[in-house]
């Protein structure tokens, strides 16, 4: 989603001839682009994606002699735990996600709000101002 609504943007931004204008007229169109992609039903859509995804390279890997001579999870010891400051799953008192929420809270959501903030950032800023004056005249 964030990639195919930022390449043009990217592209254009890393041509030969760049108009101060039309950088600002196409951040600002990409910009509002994302914003209207950060909802349930472009997350519905990517979330289906990944799971089509997911499953074709669970596939991939069950096939594969690796998976048939897995080697067994290690655990990290309670001491370690303790020296870095860990708590074991069973001792943790608090809210979990499920893995739809956690995905588009901390990933989806996430996601969308950073590359919109760093946009923001970068063409909303005094200096972007003085330039856009500039190039009017």
């Amino acid at each position: 989603v964030i990639f195919s609504n930022t390449n043009s943007l990217a592209r254009y931004l890393q041509g030969h001839e760049v108009d101060v204008m039309t950088a600002k007229a196409t951040c600002d169109a990409t910009m509002k682009t994302l914003s209207g992609c950060r909802d349930e039903e472009m997350f519905s859509l990517v979330w289906e994606k990944a799971k089509k995804t997911a499953k074709i390279i669970r596939e991939m890997a069950s096939e594969s002699d690796e998976d048939k001579t897995s080697r067994r999870k290690k655990n990290p010891s309670k001491r370690l735990q303790a020296l870095v400051g860990e708590i074991s799953e069973e001792e943790s008192i608090s809210f979990s996600y499920t893995d739809v929420q956690r995905g588009r809270i901390e990933v989806f959501y996430d996601a969308i709000d950073r590359v919109l903030s760093e946009l923001k950032e970068r063409f909303a800023n005094e200096d972007n101002n003085i330039l856009m004056s500039l190039a009017k005249i």
